[in-house]
C-alpha cells in the first residue's frame, strides 16, 4: 500500500477521511491553532514569560501560499480526480468483504478501506475549507458537525484494527493516524500515550521527528518542561527531522528557561540564531544574492557582516528572531548581565555565525536594562562588549553610546579614560584602522580628531602646571640634603608630563593629516589653524627633550617662510626659525649622552647629519633675519662651530660678520688676501738648531710620564687641556658682546668641552709689531679679541695639517699672552707640538730634517712635554739612517738625562746595535750585561740570549778573561738549550786545555757527558754534533785513565798493584764503552785500538812485574807459569779486540786505528797475520 507523509507545518494533511464524511479543514486549522497557543501570557514573572506560538509562525507563511493561487484550480481538479478513484476502490472493497474472505485477505482489505477512507477524508476537508472560504453563505456549524463526526468514525475503526490485528506491520501507520486523530478531537492525553506506545513499538519509526515534536509541544503544554525538553532534543538529533528542527531548538531553549536553566537555555537560542541564518543562507532568494555579489571586495564583505540585522532574514524567521533576542536578555538580566553573555559567548566561539550578531546581543541586552532603569548595568553591557570585541566597528559606536551614558551621570574621568582608549583602539596605528574601510574610516575621524586634540591641549596643560622654577620653592621648604633630589623629580616629571603630551599631539596631527588626504578631504573634517597646532607639538617636544622631533617640526613651520601669511603666522614662523636654531642644539648635546644612545640609534653618520643642519639653519635665520639681535648671538657660535667643523671660509664669513657689526673692521680688512698680507708680514724668523747642539743641556727629567705611544697621541690635534681652556676664553670674549647675547646662556649651558673652532683674525700689521707696545695700545675687549683671534687662526692652521704656518702663529699668539702664565705655557706647549708636527711630517722623506726639527723642540721649548718624545725619536732615525755614532752618542746623552722614563728601558738594546754596526764588540757587550742586569727575571731567553752574545762578543774583541767569565756563568745558569750548553761546556773544557789545566778541562767533560746522559733519560734525540761532543769527551776522559792505568807499576805483592791497576783500567774501559755506544766512526776504531791495548799492556805488565825476591829456582819457576795463566786471558782479549776492530776493514772503514790493530795482530799472533802477499809474475810477451 503507498502512503503519503504528512507536511511539517500542517501535521494533519495526512489524515484520510470515508468517502460519506464531509471534511471541515477549518477545524483542523482552529484546532491546530488552539493547540499551538496554550501556554498561557500575561505573568509578571519573566521566567513564564510567553513564546511566540508556531500559529502565529503559521500565519508569517500564510503569505507563502498565496503564490500558489494560480494552481489552485488545476490542483482541485486533480483532487476530485483522484477521490473519485478513491470512492470506486471502496466500493469494491467493501462489495469483497462481503464473499467472506479468508482471514488473511479480509485483514488486507480493511486495512486497504481505512487507508481510503482517510485519504477521503483529507480530500473533503480540503474541500469543506475551499467551500467555507469561497461561499459566505455555507453552514460552518453543520460542516463541523460532519467533520468531528467524520473524525470520531476513523478513530473507531483505527481501534478496532489495531484491537482486531495486533501484529500487522501496517499498524506503525494506523496508530500514526490514531495519534494524530486523538490530538485533533482535543484529547491530549490520549494522543501522547499513542505517541509513546509508538515510539516504543517503533523507536525508528520513520514518523520519529513528527512523533517527539508533537511529545514536547503536549508536554509543554502540560508545563511538563523537562520531558518537553527531552522530546525536543529527540527531535533535534533525528536524521529525518528538518522540517522541525528550528523550531524544536527553539522550543527546547524556552523548556530550559521554563526549567529556570539560564545558561542552558542561552547556548540554545545562540543555536536558533546560528540554525536561522544557515537556513535563511540556503534559501534561493539568498543563493542568488550571493551569486550576484560574488566580486565584492573583502573590506565590503567585511562591512556587510558588520551591519548584519536579523532583520534582513526572510519573514518566516522574523517573529522566532524577534522572540529569541527578547527572552536570551531577559535570562541575561537574571544572571550576572554582561559577564553571563561574555561568558556565554566565550564559550561558543565555535558557533558559525556568532561573530556576526553577537553585537547586537549586546545592545539589546543594554536597551533592556536601561528600560528597567539600570544605567551603571546598561554601561557595563557596551564596556564589556569593547572589551571582547575592540576591533569591531561596533565596538566603536558603543563606545559613543558609552560616553553618552557616561556624560549623563557625570562620569568626566570615565569620558576622558574612553576618549584615549577610542583613540589608541581606532586611530592610525590601530589594527582596526587598518583593516577599516574609507566608509568606516570616515564615520570615525570626526570623533578621533576631537578626541586626539582634546587628549593633547588637556595633557599640555597639564605639563604646563606642573612649576619649571621648582628649585626656589624647593629651597624654602626642604632641608638642604633634599634640594636637588627634589628638583630633579620635579624636572623629571615636567619632561615625562611633556612627553605625554607629545606624544598625544602627533596622533592629533598624524589623524588631521589623514584627514586631508584624498578620500577624506571632501569631507571637509579639519577647520583649525595648523601652523598653530603643529607650533603647539613642537613646543611639547621641546620640553620633552625629543629635539629631533621638536626640529623637524619647527622647521617645517618656519621654511618657506609665508609672503601671504597673517601677521600672526609671520610672528610664529619667525619664532619658529629661531626656536630650531636653539633645538638643533640642544639635539647635539643629547646626542652626547651615552645614556641616550638606548633610545635613538646614535652613528657619527648622525652627529654630522646634525651639525650640518645646525649651519644650515644659523644661515637660514641670520639671512631671513639679520635684523634680529638674537642673529649676532647665532652668528658668534656660528663662526665657532664652524672652526670645529675646519670650515675656514664659513668661519671668516661669520667673523666678519660679527666684526664689521661690531666696527672692529671695515670691509677692506675683511679682504682674505689682506687678512694673510697682514699675518705673513708680522712673522718673526724663528730659532733653529743642529744635531750639534745635543751635547748641551743635558740636566732635567721632563718626560718623566711620557708613554710609548704619545707620538700617535699628539699626531692628532693639540693637548685636549689646552683648547678646551682655549675655547672657554673664546665663550668669556662672546660673553663681552653688549646686547648680541639674548638667549646665549641657554645655548651655551649644556655644551660639552671640545676643540676650538673658531678661525682667529689677525689684526693690522701696524698693531702687531711688538708684544709689549700692542698690549698697552688695546682695550680690555679688543685684547681678547686679538688673543682669540691669534689663538684660534693657529689651532686651525694646526687642524689643518699646516704645521710650519701653526708655528709662526703660535709664536705670534705668544706676543699677546706673556701677562697671563698659565696660557702662556699653554701656547708654548702648543708651540712644541706644532715643531714636533713638523718633525713628524718629514721624517718619511727627509730624515735627518726630522731630526733637525726634534732637537731644535728641546733647544726652543725646552719644559715641553714633548721634548723626550721628539729626541727619542730623533735618535731612533739616526740609527734607521745608519748614523750609528751621532745615534750613540745621543742615546747616551737621552740616557742622562732622562733616566726614569719608561722610553730609556730600549737605550741598552739601541746602543748594542749601534756597537754591534761600529764593531765594537766590548761595548756592545757591556750594554748586553746592562741589558742582563735590568731585565725582568721571568724574560729567561732574553738574559740567556744578551749572556751567550756578550760573552762571544768579548771574545771577538779578543777579551778572553771576560769571555770565559761569561761563558762560565752561561754554562752554570743556563743548562737548555740543550746543544748551545753543549757547546759552550766544549768551549769552556778547550779554554783550559789552551791553559795545560787538564783537571779543570776533564771537569768540563764530565759535565758534557753528565748533561747527555741526563738527555738520554730525558728522551731527547741527538744530532751528530751532539755525539760528537759527547764521544770526544769520552774518549779524552778515557785516555786519561788510560795513562794512569798505565803509570800503575805492578809491584810485590802483586795482587795489591794489580788492583790498583784494574781500578784505573775499568774507569777507562767505561768512557771507552759510551764512546762505542754512541757509534761514531770517527771515533769508534780509535776507542777499540786504545782498549784492546790496555788488555795488551796488562798482559805485557803482568809478566814484567816484579817477582818475589824469597823464592827458590824451582818456585820461581812455578811463579813464572803462574804469571804466564795469568796474562794469557788479557792477551787473548787483546788480539779479541784488536781483531774485531780489524774487522771493520771488511765493512769499508779502513783508517789508522785499524791499520794498527792489524799490525799489533801481526805481531801478536804472526802465524795469522804476519804472512808474505804472493804474487804472480807479469807475462808480457804472447805466443
Amino acid at each position: 500500500m503507498k502512503h503519503k507523509h504528512a507536511s511539517a507545518m500542517n501535521p494533519f494533511t495526512d489524515i484520510k477521511y470515508k468517502p460519506k464524511v464531509k471534511p471541515l479543514a477549518v477545524l483542523i486549522t482552529t484546532s491546530l491553532l488552539f493547540a499551538c497557543s496554550s501556554s498561557e501570557h500575561g505573568e509578571q514573572d519573566y521566567s513564564n514569560q510567553g513564546r511566540a506560538t508556531l500559529g502565529q509562525m503559521a500565519e508569517q507563511r500564510q503569505g507563502d501560499a498565496n503564490l500558489q493561487a494560480n494552481n489552485q484550480q488545476a490542483l482541485a481538479n486533480a483532487r476530485l480526480s483522484e477521490n473519485q478513484r478513491r470512492q470506486k476502490l471502496a466500493a469494491i472493497y467493501s462489495e469483497l468483504l462481503l464473499t467472506e474472505p479468508d482471514p488473511t485477505t479480509r485483514s488486507a482489505v480493511e486495512y486497504r478501506l481505512v487507508q481510503l477512507d482517510t485519504e477521503s477524508y483529507e480530500h473533503d476537508s480540503l474541500a469543506a475549507l475551499d467551500q467555507i472560504d469561497s461561499d459566505p453563505n455555507a453552514n460552518a456549524e453543520l460542516i463541523l458537525a460532519s467533520d468531528a463526526k467524520a473524525l470520531n468514525e476513523l478513530v473507531t475503526d483505527y481501534e478496532s484494527l489495531l484491537k482486531r490485528y495486533p501484529s500487522r506491520p501496517e499498524n506503525q501507520q494506523i496508530q500514526y493516524q490514531l495519534a494524530k486523530a486523538y490530538e485533533l478531537q482535543g484529547n491530549q492525553q490520549k494522543s501522547l500515550s499513542e505517541i509513546e506506545s509508538l515510539l516504543s513499538r517503533y523507536p525508528n519509526s520513520i514518523y520519529l521527528a513528527e512523533l517527539n515534536f508533537r511529545r514536547g509541544e503536549i508536554y509543554y503544554n502540560q508545563k511538563q518542561y523537562a520531558q518537553a525538553y527531552d522530546a525536543y532534543k529527540q527531535v533535534i538529533a533525528a536524521p529525518n527531522g528538518d522540517k522541525y528542527r528550528l523550531n524544536s531548538m527553539y522550543m527546547s531553549g524556552w523548556a530550559l528557561f521554563k526549567q529556570a536553566r539560564l545558561y542552558q537555555a542561552d547556548n540554545q537560542f545562540l543555536a536558533v540564531f546560528d540554525a536561522m541564518i544557515d537556513l535563511h543562507e540556503s534559501s534561493p532568494s539568498a543563493l542568488k544574492a550571493n551569486t550576484t555579489g560574488t566580486d565584492s571586495t573583502d573590506s565590503q564583505t567585511a562591512a556587510k557582516t558588520a551591519d548584519f540585522s536579523f532583520e534582513t532574514l526572510n519573514q518566516q524567521f522574523q517573529n522566532i528572531a524577534i522572540d529569541t533576542q527578547r527572552v536570551l536578555s531577559i535570562s541575561l538580566s537574571q544572571q550576572l548581565q554582561a559577564e553571563s553573555l561574555v561568558q556565554l559567548i566565550t564559550d561558543n566561539q565555535d558557533a558559525k555565525h556568532l561573530s556576526r550578531y553577537q553585537h547586537i546581543l549586546f545592545d539589546n541586552l543594554a536597551k533592556f536594562l536601561l528600560s528597567k532603569q539600570l544605567p551603571t548595568d546598561a554601561e557595563r553591557a557596551y564596556e564589556a562588549y569593547v572589551d571582547l570585541a575592540p576591533n569591531s566597528v561596533w565596538a566603536a559606536r558603543y563606545s559613543l553610546a558609552l560616553l553618552e551614558l557616561y556624560q549623563t551621570q557625570g562620569k568626566f574621568a570615565a569620558m576622558r579614560a574612553l576618549k584615549q582608549n577610542y583613540v589608541t583602539r581606532y586611530g592610525l596605528d590601530s589594527e582596526f584602522w587598518l583593516n577599516a574601510n574609507d566608509d568606516i574610516r570616515t564615520e570615525l575621524i570626526p570623533q578621533l580628531l576631537s578626541f586626539s586634540e582634546q587628549e593633547g591641549r588637556r595633557r599640555y596643560a597639564y605639563a604646563q602646571s606642573i612649576n619649571a622654577n621648582a628649585s626656589a620653592d624647593a629651597k624654602k621648604t626642604t632641608p638642604a640634603s633634599e634640594v636637588s633630589q627634589a628638583t630633579e623629580q620635579t624636572f623629571v616629571s615636567r619632561v615625562d608630563a611633556f612627553a605625554n603630551a607629545a606624544d598625544a599631539l602627533k596622533v592629533y596631527l598624524e589623524l588631521v593629516e589623514v584627514s586631508q588626504s584624498k578620500p577624506f578631504a571632501k569631507a571637509n573634517l579639519y577647520t583649525n589653524d595648523l601652523l598653530q597646532d603643529k607650533y603647539l607639538y613642537a613646543d611639547a617636544n621641546f620640553e620633552a627633550r625629543r629635539y629631533h622631533v621638536a626640529l623637524a617640526t619647527y622647521q617645517e613651520i618656519a621654511y618657506p617662510v609665508m609672503t601671504q601669511a597673517s601677521e600672526e603666522q609671520r610672528k610664529l614662523q619667525r619664532q619658529a626659525a629661531y626656536d630650531a636654531t636653539i633645538t638643533v642644539r640642544k639635539d647635539i648635546d643629547l646626542l652626547k649622552l651615552s645614556e641616550f644612545k638606548q633610545f635613538r640609534a646614535v652613528t657619527s653618520d648622525t652627529h654630522l647629519a646634525q651639525q650640518r643642519l645646525r649651519d644650515q639653519l644659523d644661515d637660514q635665520f641670520i639671512s631671513h633675519y639679520s635684523d634680529d639681535k638674537r642673529a649676532l648671538a647665532l652668528a658668534a657660535v656660528a663662526a665657532e662651530l664652524a672652526f670645529k667643523a675646519e670650515k675656514p671660509q664659513r668661519l671668516m664669513h661669520y667673523a666678519d660678520f660679527l666684526l664689521l657689526k661690531h666696527g672692529v673692521i671695515t670691509k677692506q680688512d675683511s679682504s682674505v688676501d689682506e687678512r694673510n698680507k697682514l699675518i705673513v708680514a708680522n712673522l718673526a724668523p724663528l730659532m733653529t738648531t743642529t744635531i750639534a747642539s745635543i751635547n748641551t743641556n743635558k740636566t732635567g727629567d721632563a718626560g718623566t710620564d711620557a708613554k710609548f705611544d704619545f707620538a700617535d697621541q699628539v699626531a692628532k690635534q693639540p693637548t685636549a687641556q689646552s683648547i678646551a681652556q682655549s675655547t672657554a676664553r673664546s665663550a668669556d670674549l662672546l660673553s663681552t658682546s653688549s646686547s648680541s647675547q639674548v638667549d646665549a646662556q641657554d645655548m651655551w649651558q649644556t655644551r660639552i668641552s671640545y676643540n676650538p673652532t673658531y678661525i682667529g683674525r689677525i689684526r693690522k700689521a701696524q698693531q702687531l709689531t711688538a708684544a709689549n707696545s700692542n698690549n698697552s695700545n688695546l682695550s680690555g675687549a679688543a685684547l681678547k679679541q686679538v688673543q682669540l683671534a691669534s689663538q684660534l687662526y693657529a689651532h686651525q692652521q694646526y687642524q689643518l695639517g699646516l704645521y710650519a704656518q701653526a708655528e709662526s702663529a703660535y709664536a705670534l699668539a705668544l706676543n699677546f699672552t706673556q701677562n697671563e702664565p698659565s696660557n702662556n705655557k699653554e701656547m708654548r706647549n702648543l708651540l712644541a707640538s706644532s715643531i714636533y708636527q713638523q718633525g713628524q711630517e718629514t721624517k718619511s722623506e727627509q730624515p735627518l730634517v726630522a731630526v733637525e726639527h726634534f732637537l731644535r723642540l728641546g733647544e726652543q721649548i725646552p719644559e715641553s712635554d714633548y721634548r723626550a718624545n721628539a729626541e727619542f725619536e730623533a735618535a731612533d732615525i739616526l740609527l734607521s739612517q745608519q748614523q750609528w755614532q751621532q745615534g750613540a752618542d745621543l742615546l747616551k746623552v737621552l740616557a742622562l738625562r732622562y733616566p726614569n722614563n719608561p722610553m730609556s728601558a730600549s737605550i741598552p738594546a739601541k746602543l748594542t746595535q749601534s756597537y754591534e754596526s761600529l764593531e765594537r764588540w766590548d761595548l756592545a757587550a757591556e750594554q748586553l750585561l746592562v741589558i742582563i742586569a735590568s731585565a725582568d727575571e721571568a724574560d729567561v731567553a732574553l738574559k740567556r740570549e744578551a749572556q751567550y752574545t756578550a760573552a762571544d762578543y768579548y771574545l771577538k774583541a779578543g777579551d778572553r778573561d771576560n769571555a770565559l767569565k761569561h761563558f762560565r756563568t752561561y754554562a752554570h745558569s743556563y743548562p737548555q738549550p740543550f746543544d748551545i750548553a753543549q757547546e759552550v761546556r766544549f768551549k769552556m773544557s778547550e779554554f783550559y786545555r789552551e791553559d795545560g789545566e787538564t783537571n779543570k778541562m776533564h771537569f768540563w767533560h764530565r759535565k758534557i757527558l753528565s748533561a747527555h746522559k741526563q738527555e738520554v733519560h730525558n728522551g731527547t734525540s741527538f744530532t751528530t754534533r751532539n755525539k760528537q761532543l759527547a764521544s770526544s769527551a769520552a774518549f779524552e776522559l778515557g785516555q786519561a785513565h788510560k795513562q794512569s792505568f798505565e803509570w800503575v807499576k805492578l809491584t810485590h805483592p802483586l795482587p795489591k798493584s794489580l788492583k790498583r791497576k784494574q781500578k784505573q783500567m775499568k774507569l777507562a774501559i767505561g768512557y771507552y764503552q759510551q764512546v762505542l755506544d754512541l757509534a761514531l766512526a770517527e771515533r769508534v776504531p780509535q776507542a777499540t785500538y786504545q782498549l784492546a791495548q790496555m788488555y795488551r799492556i796488562l798482559a805485557a805488565d803482568v809478566m814484567d812485574s816484579q817477582r818475589p825476591t824469597d823464592l827458590d829456582e824451582l818456585a820461581l819457576e812455578e811463579y813464572e807459569i803462574l804469571l804466564e795463566e795469568l796474562a794469557y786471558p788479557f792477551e787473548e782479549k787483546a788480539i779479541e779486540i784488536h781483531e774485531s776492530n780489524s774487522q771493520r776493514a771488511w765493512q769499508n772503514v779502513f783508517n789508522q786505528w785499524v791499520e794498527k790493530s792489524f799490525s799489533a795482530l801481526a805481531e801478536m799472533t804472526p802465524a795469522l797475520y804476519q804472512k808474505q802477499e804472493l804474487t804472480h809474475d807479469v807475462i808480457e810477451t804472447m805466443y
